[in-house]
């Protein structure tokens, strides 16, 4: 099954990334490994940060949602339809 990233955030999709940001620093001072030994606490800080990897960059949040809305459970096909997509409009600007 597909993660829910702004579920392992506490975020909403309409959120912004500092909202993002934010919730993501709250997570990684009470769960990172240097200050907290805790297995979960270890396990919650790799999620929360495999979460803010992808919803903070751009283009990989854009691909994230177009899988999440669709409930397509393939993410690199998404992922890999996002940049193709983006590479021609560039060569497409270039052009005019």
């Amino acid at each position: 099954m597909k993660k829910d990233y702004f579920e392992t955030l506490g975020v909403t999709p309409k959120d912004n990334v500092d909202t993002i940001r934010k919730a993501f620093w709250a997570i990684s001072r009470i769960c990172h490994p240097d200050t907290n030994k805790n297995p979960d606490a270890v396990r919650r800080f790799q999620e929360a940060s495999e979460a803010y990897e992808c919803l903070a960059n751009p283009v990989k949040r854009q691909a994230y949602e177009a899988g999440f809305n669709t409930r397509t459970h393939n993410l690199r096909a998404t992922v890999t339809e996002v940049v193709k997509g983006y590479s021609e409009k560039i060569k497409k600007k270039q052009k005019d």
